[in-house]
């Protein structure tokens, strides 16, 4: 199961339990020595289980907006949506549906046309009641879970506005309040379940029960009925078998389109077992079925919870890629090549979530998806996304080091062969520096973005005009060859955050490369600018300097600011001295 479902199941098994407890006095005492404690146990484990599995307790809880804009509206329930079932639409009954006039999306209208079975449902119970007392409990579940399902307002064929292009919905577009918001916001389990819609999911099964218990205690009287009203809620939920039909075919043709164009194309740039890396990342549900078909591995993943999981194991190079694209974090993307942590960065020409449903056969192509789910019209144009990252790839083009390979549905860049291995590492660092010269400027006002490839591990994004280090972090320092016959050094130019008379701050400075060691501590006690020469002897093409601030912390540690960041020193420049 996934959340959804177990919340589900467990509120209402749960809700059933208690009424049975309530109206059942008879057998309480079974209840209490064996059904009770069983059911807690299961569920205990159950979520332990699964808290121990993804190593934590939930996720954060989402927007109440979001539960409003996910929430049924009642007209979805009675009236069904055009294109979506056979005979509502033969006899004109279906409605048209789309994200340019509701909030949510699809799967809020297309699923949860209800009005047969909570008909047939209600009149099951009003037979049933009487000789089952359990089925007034599984009415009373399907009434609060089409409650939930409403989300925190009331909406009846609420309509977006015009102007407004958003899928949340902000309260003041609603009817009136359910009253229920509350519990979306502040219950455990109740606060991730966002899609409000999907309690409906719970009602419908309720509604359902409630049938085959009032079919099986029909009598001969009322058999007729109870034929007719099945058959009707069948002939109700059919689908249009045409339009399923072309859906299915369509979506077939789509994998065998993926397989033989995409995957063939990404075979012949990548190799199996490979890391790859899709910039910019986001929700990436393509990867889910590149990476296994492709045989390479990868850090892009499908699904939010997913994402927000693998992100923290993430390297910072690959965190700070996402969306939108540039050339500065392309730039620092390209350390991920350097330092191994990946084989391969891909610039996809794909929207990765979407194309995953909607996959575009040629360059130019317009994919439209299928009318009968009343999805918003998506147009893939190969060439425009291209053409977006066109100064990017072009960048790209003109390190020495970087190869460059394109093809109709991406650009893979990896490391010259040349370069790649460990054991030309030294070759790379000095093919990376040559062409910086210094001083260097630290910022992202710098004219150049070569400073971005020399802030290795532990650097914070840059800002305007300067960088924040982390506790600890390292920077790659360019050897200029007049510097590798004679003694020069690199002059760094820094602030340390949070350094005071009352608060000295230690400062650790260390080369990690081979040749003469060099090391120097210094203690800070102010908010000046401070300098500190390194010598560039020793090595040719670049030196590695590790900097380590033991003590540094976080703006929101020191002083309460908003900002939770630990921050160590502030390089603004780095200057060369012969």
């Amino acid at each position: 199961m996934d959340g959804y479902t177990f919340m589900m199941f467990a509120c209402g098994s749960s809700f059933l339990l208690l009424y049975s407890f309530v109206t059942r006095p008879e057998i309480r005492s079974v209840f209490i020595k064996v059904a009770i404690p069983t059911h807690v146990i299961s569920f205990a484990v159950a979520y332990t289980l699964y808290t121990t599995f993804i190593g934590k307790s939930g996720f954060s809880a989402e927007s109440i907006d979001m539960f409003r804009g996910w929430g049924v509206d009642l007209s979805f329930i009675v009236i069904p949506t055009k294109g979506l079932l056979w005979l509502p639409d033969l006899l004109g009954l279906g409605q048209r549906r789309n994200e340019q006039i509701y909030f949510g999306d699809s799967s809020v209208w297309v699923t949860t046309f209800s009005l047969p079975i909570l008909l047939l449902g209600m009149w099951a119970w009003w037979r049933a009641k009487r000789h089952f007392k359990i089925a007034t409990g599984i009415l009373l579940i399907a009434i609060l879970s089409f409650y939930m399902a409403l989300g925190p307002s009331l909406k009846i064929n609420s309509i977006k506005p015009e102007y407004l292009n958003l899928q949340v919905m902000p309260a003041e577009f609603a009817i009136a309040p359910t009253f229920n918001s509350w519990i979306s916001e502040n219950i455990p389990g109740f606060n991730t379940m966002r899609a409000s819609y999907r309690w409906s999911a719970l009602g419908i099964f309720a509604l359902w029960l409630l049938v085959i218990i009032g079919l099986a205690r029909i009598d001969d009287k009322n058999r007729r009925i109870g034929v007719v009203g099945l058959t009707a809620l069948v002939l109700l939920n059919l689908p249009d078998f045409k339009a399923s039909w072309k859906q299915s075919t369509a979506e077939r043709d789509m994998f065998q389109q993926i397989d033989q164009v995409l995957v063939t194309t990404l075979r012949q740039h990548i190799q199996p077992g490979e890391m790859v890396s899709f910039i910019p990342w986001g929700n990436d549900f393509f990867a889910n079925y590149l990476a296994p078909k492709t045989g390479f591995r990868t850090y892009n993943v499908g699904g939010d919870k997913n994402l927000q999981a693998a992100v923290g194991a993430w390297p910072p190079a690959m965190r700070q890629a996402g969306a939108p694209l540039d050339t500065t974090k392309t730039m620092s993307a390209i350390k991920m090549l350097v330092d191994g942590s990946t084989d391969v960065l891909v610039i996809p020409y794909f929207d990765m979530l979407i194309s995953s449903a909607s996959w575009p056969y040629t360059d130019n192509t317009k994919t439209q998806q299928s009318d009968s789910l009343n999805r918003v019209s998506n147009t893939f144009q190969l060439s425009e996304k291209r053409a977006e990252f066109k100064t990017i790839i072009d960048v790209l083009r003109t390190l020495p080091y970087i190869e460059v390979s394109d093809s109709p549905y991406f650009a893979s860049i990896r490391l010259r062969h040349q370069l790649s291995g460990e054991e030309n590492k030294a070759a790379l660092l000095s093919s990376i520096t040559e062409n910086i010269s210094y001083p260097i400027l630290m910022g992202t006002n710098s004219k150049s973005n070569s400073p971005h490839v020399l802030l290795w591990d532990g650097w914070h994004d840059m800002e305007e005009h300067h960088v924040w280090s982390q506790t600890s972090a390292k920077l790659l320092l360019p050897i200029p060859q007049n510097c590798e016959s004679m003694t020069c050094h690199a002059v760094l130019n820094f602030t340390v955050f949070g350094a005071s008379q009352e608060r000295p701050v230690e400062v650790i400075f260390k080369k990690q490369d081979h040749g003469l060691p060099w090391s120097t501590n210094m203690t800070v006690s102010s908010g000046d600018l401070k300098k500190i020469q390194v010598p560039l002897s020793g090595v040719k093409g670049a030196l590695t300097l590790s900097i380590s601030v033991p003590d540094a912390t976080s703006p929101h540690l020191l002083n309460g600011a908003p900002d939770p960041r630990v921050l160590g020193i502030n390089l603004q420049r780095i200057e060369l001295l012969n």
